[in-house]
């Protein structure tokens, strides 16, 4: 897991880049295939807290040193990088703080990751650097390559697309 957007900010917060900013489908999540593999996803599961948010459709497979970008909702526009993209109609992500599980087809946990009340500061939280950044999550904004943005999903801190793994 590489960035985590709960809290769109109410004026900048258009993270799936749609013309509008809604506080549930510009919330986004964000996760690297740090390998050289490629992963097939298909069937794969994210939960919160509450219960399942999404589950990644057939035929979903992601490249090695590539990432995958699940928004809300919304039609999400541009590339996104080198990113697969999906929506999952709701996250439903708290502000104040959640669990994100990211569970194989087999029902196994690959990761998991617990947020508190950073969640909710108008901006998504990121590792500090990209991918090999240990967490806790910082403040999009506070991370060093971000030059003040407040959220990049599908691409690195700096712009550039997930090409190389660490």
């Amino acid at each position: 897991m590489n960035e985590i957007h709960a809290d769109p900010d109410l004026a900048a917060g258009d993270a799936n880049n749609d013309g509008q900013v809604d506080s549930d489908d510009d919330e986004f999540l964000e996760f690297v295939n740090t390998g050289v593999d490629e992963i097939d996803l298909s069937g794969w599961s994210i939960t919160d807290g509450a219960r399942t948010r999404f589950t990644f459709p057939e035929g979903s497979v992601l490249e090695g040193c590539r990432a995958v970008v699940i928004f809300g909702g919304g039609l999400p526009v541009g590339e996104f990088g080198t990113s697969l993209v999906y929506t999952a109609g709701s996250l439903g992500l708290n502000n104040s703080g959640d669990t994100i599980t990211l569970w194989d087809h087999n029902g196994e946990k690959k990761l998991w990751y617990s947020y508190g009340e950073e969640g909710g500061e108008n901006q998504s939280l990121t590792r500090s650097p990209d991918i090999i950044g240990e967490p806790p999550l910082v403040l999009h904004s506070e991370a060093a390559l971000t030059l003040g943005e407040i959220f990049s999903p599908g691409v690195k801190q700096d712009g550039s697309a997930f090409t190389n793994c660490p």
